[in-house]
């Protein structure tokens, strides 16, 4: 096994020039351990490999404080991504792996998972599972969905789990012990979910450090919010500055209606609108065989296994996105004056769900429920749909731009915007289902809000990045052709150009969305593509 990762780590002649290149940009850099640690996690990837010390120096830069980069090894073992690290003049290193030489905390964390089973804990009892003062069960539930293909719900706790609870209960003891060991002001992470992600991301908060998240198309400081609250909720300031912008009802108008024609390079909104049927309200009814003069509403699934705990477990009306759809499905069944289409997620393919949501139509619907056209083009639900019901899906925001109001079953990055309606309990929830048919359209102010947040979600947090910004689409096998890439890009990089660099410390300081200019890539495809800081 040494020998395999010694030959897997070996530093190719394309890194080596990348390396070489690289250097140059970041000897001035320089932070110090007395202003405290940034963190950066581990993510094997080769994109990731140059843009999280990227996004780490511009937090070095802003902040005085010194990079502390994990490295998912041990320590006598080579690293090429140590070299790629220290191109960046980053030089201090956690290695993850050393940590397993520590039998007492195997046997202690073995010892926990074991206990949790044998006192014969139920799924409610996982959800609210909590260990040295952070919430781990969500955690460990969305990460078991992740890694079991064709699992999209938790009915009971088995066996095959255990080693997911083994993970969560190690892992959350060598975050403590890096805590306890360093100053960490800042932490840099991919994602909040899943075990990976969430557990150092929850003990950093824990620890008073300061929860960045940071990639072209969302950026995030949790600093003084929860974080356990969706990666894509916007803080009430920055909803009120934008609301006195003139520009955003423009740009959301122009953002949308390319959106809706595909032509935007986002792969949800391809799949939903490129190459997709126009319906009007007549061709569906006669498509899907039912009544003219009823209202129709859209019931938008989720990817199932996509982290259905974004939102804190006590927000959610259900335990996931599957039993969501399944309890949905039944009590809409029995509303016969409202036809009710339910729309499969665009993603679904993504996370081998293809035909799950067509089987639960089949198992669980009436006559009155129907699924959406296979060429049915999302972009028509703004015209004819009374309503929508998620979970806390984007199409609230989307159809929300056009006055179509939605039922959501959880805190969704929108809620409390007045926008949505927002049921607290189960009771209430199915309550609405039942009246959803006296629902009233949005109004001009609603409308107003709701294309606030969108410019948020969909346009103003997204970044142009001067390092990835004609990266092609490579399969993994070709990770030498990424580096061709960097390579060629960092000869000439100047992170003074560089919009991403330079947002980060807007971020940073709380600044994100005061200083922007939104622009086209006209060089691509035309299209809108991100903001740039002024």
């Amino acid at each position: 096994m040494i020998l395999k990762n010694l030959f897997r780590n070996k530093t190719g002649e394309n890194i080596q020039e990348f390396i070489r290149a690289n250097k140059r940009h970041w000897r001035d850099i320089k932070g110090s351990s007395s202003n405290g640690y940034i963190l950066m996690l581990f993510k094997n990837s080769v994109t990731n490999y140059v843009l999280a010390p990227r996004t780490v120096k511009s937090i070095e830069e802003e902040t005085g404080c010194l990079p502390l980069a994990i490295l998912n090894s041990f320590s006598f073992l080579f690293d090429s991504k140590k070299k790629i690290y220290q191109s960046f003049n980053i030089n201090n290193f956690i290695y993850y792996k050393n940590y397993f030489y520590n039998i007492s905390d195997i046997i202690k964390s073995f010892y926990l998972a074991i206990r949790f089973f044998w006192r014969r804990r139920s799924v409610d009892d996982l959800l609210k599972l909590e260990f040295k003062g952070i919430y781990i069960g969500d955690l460990v539930y969305d990460t078991i969905l992740r890694n079991n293909a064709g699992l999209y719900t938790i009915d009971k706790i088995k066996w095959t789990y255990f080693k997911y609870f083994f993970i969560a209960y190690f892992q959350t003891i060598i975050y403590e012990k890096i805590f306890q060991r360093y100053d960490i002001k800042y932490i840099f992470c991919g994602l909040l979910i899943f075990i990976k992600w969430g557990i150092p991301a929850r003990v950093a908060d824990k620890h008073g450090a300061v929860v960045l998240i940071a990639k072209k198309n969302l950026m995030k400081n949790y600093k003084g919010l929860d974080v356990s609250e969706g990666q894509y909720r916007p803080r009430e300031s920055d909803v009120n500055f934008l609301k006195k912008s003139e520009k955003v009802e423009a740009d959301v108008d122009r953002y949308m209606s390319e959106r809706f024609s595909g032509s935007i390079a986002e792969v949800d909104a391809m799949r939903s609108f490129k190459g997709k049927a126009g319906y009007d309200k007549k061709k569906l009814c006669e498509t899907l065989g039912i009544e003219k003069d009823k209202p129709i509403v859209f019931i938008m699934a989720h990817a199932f296994s996509d982290g259905p705990h974004h939102s804190p477990t006590e927000n959610l009306l259900f335990r996931d996105y599957y039993i969501w759809l399944v309890e949905t499905i039944k009590y809409a069944s029995r509303i016969k004056t409202v036809n009710w289409v339910v729309k499969p997620h665009p993603m679904s393919f993504k996370y081998k769900e293809e035909g799950a949501v067509e089987k639960l139509v089949a198992l669980y619907g009436n006559a009155n429920i129907h699924l959406a056209p296979g060429d049915f083009s999302t972009k028509n639900i703004k015209d004819f749909a009374h309503a929508i019901v998620t979970v806390q899906g984007k199409a609230a925001l989307e159809f929300g731009c056009f006055g179509i109001p939605s039922v959501v079953a959880s805190l969704a990055p929108y809620s409390g915007y007045g926008l949505a309606v927002e049921p607290k309990i189960k009771e209430e929830y199915f309550g609405i289902l039942k009246n959803i048919g006296s629902i009233s359209k949005l109004s001009k102010e609603q409308i107003k809000t709701a294309k606030v947040l969108s410019a948020i979600m969909f346009i103003y947090s997204r970044t142009d990045d001067a390092l990835v910004h004609d990266l092609p689409t490579f399969r993994s096998e070709k990770e030498e052709e990424k580096w061709k890439h960097f390579y060629a890009v960092i000869k000439s990089y100047d992170r003074s150009r560089d919009g991403m660099y330079l947002r980060i410390k807007d971020l940073i300081n709380l600044n994100f969305y005061k200083k922007y200019e939104y622009y086209e890539d006209k060089k691509n495809t035309g299209n809108y593509s991100g903001a740039r800081r002024l």
